[in-house]
């Protein structure tokens, strides 16, 4: 397969507990146009995604100011990477002419009840116990998602690098989310087109199959990394059509995990 080098900005939204490392597979198929901005702390140990959002979208707008202004730009996130990116829509000078959402959801509802069970306990929980707890999981978690030794190793270093007080507003700040659907940017801009990736066995966010373009029918939630080649080849589609490249004449090869069923007509819809 040639090399898939996207022909625009990328921002990826990085989920709990996580860096731009989780991101390494998608960088390095394509290219320097992924980029994970960085977290900011929250304003207080109650804030919610919105307010976040809003000041997150803050540092994401002098980002987007330093891109070509005749090329689009798009926002993308992982788990609760995608939560905020949706919440982000309305806050953002320059609307980005795609979302996508890697094992995320679009409302609310997709959220387990277990998710919101768990935000009680972990609330009462030392904030470093937490971050322990957390690092001990990481080599079961990429185990058993399929992924392999570098995704395992990377998800401890980000676990131990991670902010304990930040991991704990995270986590109940997701559990607490409200949110219906996605809203359009202000103004007068029109709402960018929503596509989803899921794995049909995630067990911490579950498929909602008619909300997805793409699933994945042996993946879990680590899906960017244990289906790292078909993730890619989705964003990069997605974005070259939104740009208006026509690449119809190009020789391609079949998705290289032939677990993948796509639903193209689904796409249409968002």
């Amino acid at each position: 397969m040639r090399e898939l080098t996207l022909p625009a900005p990328l921002l990826l939204l990085p989920g709990l507990g996580a860096d731009g490392r989780l991101f390494a597979p998608q960088r390095d198929a394509l290219g320097e146009a992924v980029q994970t901005p960085g977290w900011i702390a929250p304003a207080s140990p109650n804030e919610d995604l919105c307010r976040y959002a809003e000041r997150w979208a803050a540092s994401i707008n002098e980002t987007v100011a330093g891109f070509d202004k005749d090329r689009p730009w798009f926002l993308g996130g992982m788990s609760m990477g995608g939560m905020i990116a949706l919440e982000m829509l309305p806050f953002l000078d320059r609307p980005p002419a795609g979302v996508f959402l890697i094992s995320s959801c679009r409302a609310t509802l997709a959220l387990p009840r277990l998710i919101r069970l768990g935000s009680v306990f972990t609330g009462r929980m030392p904030a470093g116990l937490l971050q322990k707890i957390i690092r001990w999981m990481a080599v079961p978690f990429a185990v058993r998602d399929g992924a392999d030794d570098d995704v395992a190793r990377r998800l401890v270093e980000m676990a131990k690098a991670s902010d304990p007080e930040h991991l704990q507003w995270a986590i109940g700040a997701v559990a607490e989310w409200t949110y219906p659907g996605p809203r359009p940017p202000l103004g007068d801009a029109p709402a960018p087109p929503v596509f989803q990736a899921h794995g049909r066995h995630d067990w911490l966010i579950p498929l909602r199959e008619d909300d997805c373009d793409l699933v994945i029918d042996r993946g879990r939630h680590l899906i960017n990394a244990s289906h790292a080649k078909t993730v890619n080849r989705w964003l990069y589609d997605h974005v070259t059509r939104l740009c208006g490249i026509d690449e119809s004449a190009e020789p391609r090869v079949e998705d290289p995990d032939d677990t993948v069923r796509r639903r193209p007509e689904l796409a249409a819809r968002f």
